[in-house]
């Protein structure tokens, strides 16, 4: 009886390194890092000028920039809605270990040309990765 209690623990214990080991080794695909600064700038944009979602722009702020109340930027967008905000070309201008400089167009339809925008980001733990700590209209 022994014999087989411990032969079977064996196996298990053999499995469960095999397994670590493939997942060590071979890397798990749902663990990647698909979060980049890129996405981060795109999402805020959508969630604060296409949604008009406070709350949902708030979500990609850092930490001390997340308390900040966005809802009065979004009346004043609310008020100004028979014109709507555009915004494009986001691009990554500069990456330093845990920080990125993204910049964005962003212009009211039908206005004079866009105003280029900085966007400085830091990358935290969890979900997303990188985050808002900072924006500079140009």
């Amino acid at each position: 009886m022994w014999t087989v209690i411990t032969a079977v623990a064996v196996v298990l214990f053999c499995a469960a390194v095999v397994f670590g080991a493939t997942r060590l080794f071979i890397g798990d695909a749902s663990g990647d890092v698909t979060d980049t600064p890129e996405h981060t700038v795109s999402a805020f944009l959508g969630s604060l000028l296409d949604d008009r979602d406070a709350e949902a722009a708030a979500a990609w702020l850092c930490t001390d920039k997340a308390d900040r109340d966005l809802g009065s930027a979004v009346a004043a967008m609310a008020d100004a809605a028979d014109r709507g905000f555009e915004w494009g070309e986001v691009a990554e201008t500069g990456r330093t270990v845990g920080a990125a400089t993204v910049t964005a167009e962003i212009g009211i339809d039908g206005g004079a040309s866009p105003a280029t925008w900085a966007f400085t980001l830091v990358a935290e733990e969890g979900d997303p990765q990188w985050l808002i700590c900072g924006i500079a209209a140009g």
